[in-house]
């Protein structure tokens, strides 16, 4: 049988990497920020894909889990 388990957030490192370049002042003490770090599989995509695949049938459909940071910053001129 196949089991889907969609909305699955992920929170790659390029991309937290990005997010903490261009928006500096980002409250580290938010939910999301304590989350990632005892939720490997949130940041490691690697260590997510090998939990995807012990499982046979299992698919997730993954999503960033913070928006993107070009919300979070005032645009260039």
């Amino acid at each position: 049988m196949l089991y889907i388990d969609a909305f699955n957030h992920i929170l790659p490192k390029k991309y937290q990497a990005v997010l903490e370049q261009k928006v500096p002042n980002r409250d580290m003490s938010s939910n999301l920020s304590r989350y990632a770090e005892t939720v490997p599989t949130l940041l490691d995509l690697d260590a997510r894909f090998r939990l995807m695949d012990s499982v046979e049938g299992y698919m997730q459909v993954l999503t960033l889990a913070a928006v993107s940071y070009t919300h979070l910053t005032l645009p260039t001129t």
